[in-house]
């Protein structure tokens, strides 16, 4: 038995370090190509999110979200809006296969890896409802891809260019105000 739970130990240190370094390697990477880092969105952020969507497009059939980090929104987002089929597209591997296996029994959730701009622009889809929590420099692409959503919700950054239907204010932790942008395309 002693022995068993050495080999244990060893093969849970070994999984540890291999994720952490497989973390460490990824975030080395999003920093060398100047992508947004997975920030996950608060409760308070979600649940804002969800509210404007039944405000703005309650009966929304497709929802995407931008750079879908470690899936926290998309899961929140489809279990209050059951009707619609929600996607979250992420780039990079590891909160990638993190979202996919978090998200198993959320039937409307779907996980895509790839580039979420070429990923839009592909086909020239059409979407309900684009969520972003992306930093300022990735919103000038998020702009760009506008005209392919009937509402845009960002969190915390807004279109660089573009004045938004509804500035909403969230909440303030330690580090800042957190605002809601929405943007209604008619």
């Amino acid at each position: 038995m002693t022995t068993f739970l050495v080999y244990l130990y060893l093969v849970v240190f070994i999984l540890f370090d291999l994720f952490l370094f497989v973390l460490g390697f990824e975030i080395f990477i999003t920093n060398i190509k100047g992508r947004a880092p997975e920030i996950p969105s608060t409760i308070k952020q979600r649940m804002a999110v969800v509210k404007q969507i039944h405000k703005f497009a309650p009966n929304a059939k497709t929802i995407i979200d931008i750079g879908s980090g470690w899936g926290t929104m998309v899961r929140t987002v489809a279990k209050k809006n059951k009707h619609a089929k929600v996607i979250g597209v992420e780039i990079m591997p590891l909160p990638y296969i993190y979202s996919l296996i978090r998200s198993v029994f959320v039937r409307n959730a779907k996980f895509v890896r790839a580039d979420a701009f070429k990923y839009i622009n592909k086909d020239n889809k059409k979407f309900d409802v684009g969520i972003t929590y992306l930093l300022t420099p990735e919103m000038r692409n998020v702009q760009k891809v506008l005209s392919h959503f009937d509402v845009l919700i960002s969190v915390d950054f807004p279109l660089p260019d573009v004045k938004p239907t509804q500035k909403i204010k969230i909440h303030r932790d330690f580090l800042a105000q957190h605002w809601l942008y929405v943007y209604k395309n008619n």
